[in-house]
């Protein structure tokens, strides 16, 4: 009973407290088994604090959110209002100017993608574009957010927008693109709709760009063969341009599987057969 009065005491003047005052007194409220209390009721304690979910403070925001996604873990349906609540809250302070904290929040809302039903989020995919000066770890977690945030109805504005971050400065972020739009490919069951753009790369003429692209055809075809002949065209233009052993290895794969349609295969195989024993990638050797 002495607790609860303090809990409810503290809760009544949160308003009152700073910043870090707050903090200190929501980890103790998140701390309290409120299930075991018959006169303070979980959603008494969601209404009082659902006022801090406007804050400016990044850590008192999150700091509420985590004590409402505890509170809902055990009812579907309450964990859906509750995400549905702490939503725009979230998406403002992912748009906060101050990068660190942008990240912070976006890691969540990751998290939180990730756990609940995507169409709570699925009509805010623009809000995790990428702006021009964001830095690297920003658009890194927004790509993630992005491929998980893909449906049947919003898929080719998305692949779209990955198109433009193939060519970034970053050539990381680059190859983390070429990933997610073939990760898109594979769980919407889109491959013959995304081949061109992906093909389209491999036009660019540009080592890292082929290297990966070629890495993501072999997965694609692996689980859609019956799309090959769509890929043929451009293989051969890749075995000069791409260097790197994981490329090369996946672009032999293909020419394995598929060399029957290639009619230069044995050509294009020849030398590296030749060249066997300079070979410094096992992965290559391997895969001859």
């Amino acid at each position: 009973m002495l607790f609860t009065s303090k809990v409810t005491h503290l809760l009544n003047r949160i308003n009152t407290f700073s910043d870090w005052g707050q903090c200190a007194v929501l980890r103790l409220v998140s701390q309290y088994d409120i299930d075991s209390d018959s006169e303070l009721d979980k959603f008494d304690v969601m209404n009082i604090l659902e006022g801090l979910l406007k804050t400016s403070s990044v850590a008192v925001s999150l700091a509420v959110c985590k004590l409402f996604i505890d509170y809902a873990s055990s009812d579907p349906e309450l964990s859906r209002q509750v995400l549905e609540r702490i939503k725009a809250p979230l998406l403002t302070l992912s748009a906060t100017s101050a990068p660190e904290l942008s990240f912070t929040v976006l890691v969540h809302v990751r998290a939180l993608a990730r756990r609940s039903d995507i169409d709570i989020w699925q009509d805010d995919y623009k809000q995790f574009f990428c702006r021009y000066n964001d830095p690297s770890y920003i658009k890194d977690v927004k790509i993630d957010i992005l491929q998980l945030l893909s449906t049947e109805t919003n898929f080719t504005t998305i692949i779209t927008e990955l198109s433009e971050y193939v060519t970034d400065v970053d050539a990381e972020l680059g190859r983390k693109a070429i990933r997610a739009i073939g990760s898109i490919a594979m769980q919407l069951d889109q491959c013959s709709t995304i081949l061109d753009q992906l093909l389209g790369f491999i036009n660019l003429h540009i080592d890292y760009i082929s290297t990966e692209t070629i890495i993501v055809l072999k997965d694609l075809l692996r689980k859609f063969p019956s799309n090959f002949s769509t890929v043929i065209p451009v293989i051969e233009s890749c075995v000069e341009l791409i260097t790197e052993p994981s490329g090369r290895a996946a672009l032999i794969w293909i020419l394995g599987e598929y060399g029957e349609n290639i009619p230069d295969t044995p050509y294009l195989l020849e030398p590296m057969v030749d060249n066997f024993e300079d070979e410094q990638s096992s992965l290559v050797q391997l895969e001859l």
